[in-house]
């Protein structure tokens, strides 16, 4: 009736003559039937379901359900052409049935303890004891200006990002320094008059197409007094010395080694290379002058940098027992030329002394009248001790005569009265 209607309409409007009548019939594509093994749907799911219930949900969607000998043989709709495999119906089961039914359980899997060295540290135990000292740790971008590198690091050509996020981050740092002297400037400008801070992260020192080589750095910096304001203490700048103990506290072992150094951040003459088992890993020293006045820094500012790695490895503790005898101690003060570091004597006396002597160490540094231009005076302190019998005194003798042969052999010492 439709065609007829809509051909008398053509023939009053258009006119013409109406040709035969084609019927063009065609067929729909055939659905293969999907096979649904109960069990498994059982065990995607995590729960029971009965396998009558299962026939009543996919008769409702259509599926046409048959038992047959591997489970449920289920032929989907032509319009539901999203089913095609036994996992589409498992998911059509779970929506009709309700996804309230799906238990809420826990995974179970073994979690064995990896092996860890027992003198080993952590990184929160390096953070914990630089906030013992007074510092505050601070996290900075890896993204820094090219110009950051050049003052801090003497890398006029960093590695340069590609694509980088704002033209102030458009190079990958190689040193901490940069990012802690942004932020000192920041607390400074807030009127905050002593400043401790440190980061532990990576720095990026590979080239342009290998940046394989990220060594993880912990750096410091401290600006201000010594010691926050009080009546019992004296106001006084940090030093050089303030950061070089800071180290050998964070490192919380002996044998650490400082000497003479230069790094371009650093003052001229008040910079030190740390070294540890012969290696080099790290610098401490004052920031250069020129630093100060490019960043506005109204005082001079002491940093440290050195690598994680050697902090991280500690070694096993080992038991002493207490001696129940006293130690005997001897000071020996002499005068050695200006150029010889008094850390050169101690690892000298350290590395040829006896297992007696217990402890040696600087404990005073003396310059001016009765010393020889060009000379310093240093007091040495030498702690011996047995723990099983009280030294006799042929050998302690003999153990300052050793001393003493040592200090004038190699270091030309001129004993002091």
């Amino acid at each position: 009736a439709a065609i007829e209607r809509a051909t008398a309409l053509a023939l009053e409007i258009c006119g013409g003559r109406p040709g035969p009548l084609c019927h063009a019939q065609g067929e729909l594509p055939s659905r293969p039937s999907i096979t649904v093994r109960p069990d498994r749907v059982r065990r995607l799911l995590g729960y029971p379901i009965d396998d009558a219930e299962m026939h009543g949900i996919l008769a409702r969607l259509s599926c046409v359900p048959e038992s047959a000998a591997a489970g449920i043989s289920a032929t989907p709709p032509s319009w539901r052409f999203d089913l095609s495999i036994e996992e589409d119906l498992v998911e059509e089961i779970a929506r009709i049935h309700g996804y309230e039914h799906v238990p809420a359980a826990a995974p179970r899997a073994s979690a064995p303890m990896l092996p860890l060295h027992e003198g080993d540290r952590s990184r929160f135990d390096l953070r914990h004891r630089l906030a013992a000292l007074g510092y505050q740790e601070v996290i900075n971008y890896s993204f820094v200006p090219e110009e950051w590198e050049t003052d801090f690091a003497g890398r006029p050509a960093p590695v340069r990002l590609a694509n980088p996020i704002a033209s102030p981050m458009s190079a990958m740092r190689t040193t901490l320094l940069g990012g802690l002297v942004h932020t000192l400037r920041s607390n400074l400008n807030r009127g905050e008059g002593r400043v401790r801070i440190f980061e532990i992260g990576r720095c990026f020192l590979g080239a342009d197409a290998d940046m394989a080589v990220q060594p993880e750095r912990i750096a410091g910096l401290a600006c201000g007094s010594r010691w926050p304001e009080q009546w019992a203490e004296k106001a006084a700048p940090v030093d050089f010395f303030d950061a070089k103990g800071d180290v050998e506290a964070l490192a919380g072992r002996p044998g650490l080694a400082f000497s003479p150094g230069s790094h371009p951040a650093s003052h001229p003459g008040r910079c030190a290379t740390i070294s540890w088992q012969g290696s080099e890993i790290g610098t401490v020293g004052e920031l250069h002058p020129r630093l100060q006045q490019r960043h506005e820094l109204a005082s001079a500012a002491v940093f440290f940098e050195v690598l994680a790695a050697p902090l991280l490895a500690g070694a096993i503790p080992a038991f002493e027992g207490v001696s129940r005898v006293p130690a005997v101690r001897r000071d020996l003060a002499f005068s050695v030329a200006e150029s010889v570091a008094a850390g050169a004597i101690l690892g000298a006396i350290r590395a040829t002394v006896p297992t007696l002597v217990r402890e040696a160490e600087v404990f005073d540094q003396y310059r001016g009248k009765g010393v020889e231009p060009g000379q310093k005076s240093l007091a040495l302190r030498i702690v011996m001790q047995d723990t099983d019998r009280t030294l006799t005194d042929s050998e302690v003798e003999e153990v300052v005569t050793s001393i003493w042969g040592l200090l004038r052999e190699q270091f030309k010492a001129k004993p002091r009265t």
